[in-house]
């Protein structure tokens, strides 16, 4: 069950441009508004983290054409997930950038890692700030994934503004799959799910 205080406390942190802590449809996360750049820089910070790209949760199906750079392999790939009820669901997806999307941190890099979900605190929360959000594992870069909240309090609570004590909807982080549409060929970068990976391997060649 979400709670009214802690979905309005947390909507009203990440449109002030602070970072939050919230259950997603995997694991918790790391979150702030991905259009504003003191807030990335600072979880850049917080993460010691400043190479490889955040991901993007969004619970809405049309801002995915801002993220991505719709060509006819994505779309394939995409309806594939969709019709095999993968999507929404724990699968990232990496792919082209739409080179409109505007968002300063993905500015060095020609790709885009999404993850398509109805959580319905994702979902709360997006909706709210007519955006999609940011979301990281809780952790620094290369230590392993914090998903208790009562170690996420006590290692976390006074390095970000909030904290949303609420319950997961997985203890996984995602599957990641990285889309390669000049050569419509796909690359696994983490499997989480060996299931869902063989799902996909059926219609997709994986390199």
């Amino acid at each position: 069950m979400k709670d009214k205080n802690e979905l309005h406390t947390a909507i009203q942190t990440i449109k002030n441009g602070g970072i939050v802590i919230i259950p997603t449809d995997t694991i918790f996360g790391l979150s702030c508004d991905p259009r504003n750049k003191d807030a990335v820089k600072r979880l850049q910070e917080l993460k010691k983290r400043d190479q490889k790209p955040f991901i993007i949760l969004d619970s809405s199906p049309e801002r995915l054409k801002l993220y991505f750079d719709f060509n006819d392999f994505l779309i394939s790939f995409t309806e594939y997930l969709l019709k095999e009820e993968l999507w929404p669901g724990r699968i990232t997806v990496v792919s082209d950038k739409n080179p409109s999307s505007g968002y300063k941190f993905l500015s060095d890099y020609k790709k885009v890692a999404v993850r398509y979900t109805d959580f319905g605190v994702v979902r709360d929360i997006t909706m709210a700030l007519g955006t999609g959000i940011i979301s990281t594992s809780v952790n620094i870069s290369g230590e392993p994934d914090l998903n208790d909240i009562e170690m996420i309090i006590s290692r976390w609570d006074k390095s970000v503004d909030h904290i949303y004590r609420g319950k997961t909807g997985g203890s996984k982080s995602s599957t990641i799959v990285e889309l390669y549409c000049d050569i419509q060929k796909i690359r696994i970068l983490r499997s989480s799910d060996k299931e869902t990976v063989e799902i996909i391997k059926k219609k997709f060649e994986v390199i």
